[in-house]
This record gives structure tokens, sequence and C-alpha cells, in this order.
């Protein structure tokens, strides 16, 4: 499936890009656009607040803590649920308006919220020792 993408950004992003005013199919993650203008978001090799590098040393401290310490973790994920139940409502918005895009929720606070409400439940309550 990967290799679908990078084959279809290298014959048709410039078209792509051009037609639709948008750099949808190779959209950084730490964008602050709409998550409905990216169709394919890459994490960046960066120090900005969502890459790989960053999230995996966030992960990393999550991952040292106890079960105990990452199930409280886990028990308040008020802002994860809170941005992808946005996403959601966004999609039912879109749905109703014909196809109009609205939404508001940014890249980066989508693929924040999602990376996070996966290692969590991958994770969470696991004895890692």
């Amino acid at each position: 499936m990967y290799a679908a993408e990078i084959a279809i950004n290298h014959l048709y992003s410039s078209k792509l890009s051009h037609q639709h005013g948008t750099r949808a199919l190779d959209h950084p993650a730490d964008s602050g656009s709409s998550v409905w203008n990216a169709w394919h978001i890459h994490c960046l090799h960066n120090p900005t607040e969502f890459s790989k590098f960053k999230h995996r040393d966030r992960l990393r401290i999550f991952l040292n803590q106890s079960p105990k310490e990452r199930i409280k973790k886990m028990q308040d994920i008020t802002v994860t649920q809170t941005v992808l139940e946005k996403v959601f409502n966004e999609f039912l918005q879109i749905q109703n308006n014909n196809g109009k895009i609205t939404g508001k929720i940014s890249v980066r606070d989508y693929v924040t919220a999602l990376a996070w409400q996966k290692a969590y439940s991958a994770t969470g309550a696991i004895d890692l020792s």
C-alpha cells in the first residue's frame, strides 16, 4: 500500500497539487491545516511537536512507567478522545453538506490524538519487564 502511495505521489503529485491547490498526497504531520485536505500524511524526521522521533521519545517515557501509571494516563485521555470525536462529527457535517469541507481539526491534532490512542491501546496495561 505504501509503495502505491509513493508511486501515485511521484507520478501525479504535480497535477493533483496544482488541481487542488494543496499538498494533499505528501502532507506533513505537524501541519496546522485541516485534516480533510491531507490525503496522505507523513511523520517527518524533525524536532517539531509531532514527528517520528519526538513521539518515539515520549512513547519511551510512557513505556518506562509502571503498568499502574500507564493505566492512570489511559484513563485521562479526554483530550485525545475529544479530538477524535470532533473529527467524526466533522465527517458527518461534510457528508450533510454534499462534500463541502468545513472541518477545523488540524492534521497535527488528529495525528497526535490518533497516535496516543493507539499507543495507549497497545501498551497501556502491559507489564513490559
